[in-house]
């Protein structure tokens, strides 16, 4: 399991994130984030099997001193790209099964995108396509 944020500052939420995905029993669990101050990466990298952080300023004083642009992003942007991200067809539905269909063969049967692609699976939605309310 990969976690991914655009930065730690004390690493709570990240230390929280890891404890909840410990609990789907994971082979492995690895923090990816871009900067961090390094006593935060120090301590969670105990947590965990693996942590990317490039950037661990002598200086961390706030994520948001990272980027060149931090602004927040609105919920009808959010809203717009996952629409997006919903439209897009998966990249695991573009590709025909190994050697194609033999001949006489019937088509393969449909599989729900969600279900190859985990990633595109909508709020409430299970891994098998079902929706919780």
């Amino acid at each position: 399991m990969i976690l991914v944020d655009d930065g730690l500052a004390t690493g709570a939420s990240m230390h929280a994130a890891v404890q909840a995905t410990r609990l789907q029993h994971p082979a492995r669990i690895v923090v990816a984030v871009p900067l961090a101050p390094q006593e935060t990466v120090d301590t969670l990298s105990f947590e965990v099997d693996e942590l990317i952080c490039p950037i661990t300023p002598l200086w961390f004083v706030s994520i948001g001193n990272g980027y060149a642009d931090f602004a927040q992003t609105s919920d009808e942007e959010v809203i717009e790209l996952l629409q997006r991200a919903w439209q897009r067809p998966c990249e695991a539905l573009r590709h025909e099964p190994l050697g194609g269909l033999k001949p006489g063969a019937s088509e393969p049967k449909p599989v729900l995108p969600s279900k190859l692609c985990p990633a595109l699976r909508r709020p409430g939605e299970g891994s098998m396509g079902e929706v919780f309310h």
